[in-house]
């Protein structure tokens, strides 16, 4: 088994065991061996019998109890929509998953159709992990039910999925991805086969201007405004540097100087 932090609430891990069938309806595919109650060890090689074909399918999320949220990521941006569904199996004829409203989940709508492919009673679910191998892609999703019980609602499930123009072919796995699984092919007698068909993306188009909306004619006014004040400003400064710089008119003083009397002195 090996570990990879996430963040401090999850971890990423992957069991190098080889798969078994769990019998529960539906059944899940555990990592474990099977021994007799009387053997009492077995060897690493015995445990860690299957190395390879480690794919994206491998990988399974450990997330902190009460941190759900916290774990959470956004949804890949191919499957973020309003889109219907449906599969083999399902009595509906209207649904909705919407993940527009909160890029992190999956919510469907359980008032159209109380049925869902994710093994959810409740229909809400975060996406806990996503990853990419070649052309399909990988979400764990964590589900959001107030209760989960088991074999009706799984903690887990995982989807892999391809999209093509406004359909999303999918396979939905309960609480892990099984060795094999792609878009189109499960080997697991009680995954569910989907297809979403997009209704509508989750762009939100530009507000249209109003045509009584005269915000820019305010705005054209106040740098009309500013620019003639400080027009003035630089038209004052400048006057009064040009009096500073006047010359004063020079004044001729009559200069009085005094000589001392001449004395004319007889012998």
């Amino acid at each position: 088994m090996s570990f990879t932090m996430q963040s401090y609430f999850k971890y990423l891990f992957s069991i190098h065991t080889s798969e078994h069938e769990v019998k529960t309806s539906p059944s899940v595919y555990e990592r474990v061996i099977i021994k007799h109650i009387s053997v009492t060890s077995v060897s690493q090689g015995e445990v860690c019998n299957d190395i390879s074909n480690l794919g994206m399918e491998r990988y399974h999320v450990a997330v902190k109890q009460g941190h759900a949220v916290s774990a959470m990521v956004t949804c890949p941006t191919s499957i973020q929509g309003i889109f219907s569904y449906t599969y083999t199996g399902l009595a509906c004829t209207d649904t909705l998953l919407d993940t527009c409203t909160n890029k992190t989940m999956f919510i469907y709508n359980d008032t159209l159709c109380n049925d869902n492919p994710m093994f959810s009673s409740e229909g809400t679910l975060h996406c806990a992990f996503t990853g990419i191998e070649g052309s399909d892609t990988f979400v764990t999703l964590y589900n959001a039910d107030s209760s989960v019980t088991n074999p009706t609602s799984f903690q887990f499930s995982c989807m892999v999925y391809t999209t093509s123009g406004s359909t999303v072919s999918a396979t939905i796995n309960p609480e892990e991805c099984i060795t094999g699984q792609t878009s189109t092919s499960l080997s697991s007698t009680y995954g569910k086969t989907v297809t979403y068909t997009a209704l509508s993306s989750c762009s939100t188009p530009e507000p249209e201007e109003s045509e009584d909306d005269f915000t820019w004619l305010y705005i054209l006014l106040a740098v009309f405004v500013l620019l003639v004040l400080i027009l003035v400003i630089f038209v004052l400064i400048k006057s009064s540097f040009k009096k500073k710089e006047q010359v004063l008119p020079n004044k001729t003083e009559d200069v009085i100087i005094s000589k001392p009397p001449i004395r004319h002195i007889f012998t």
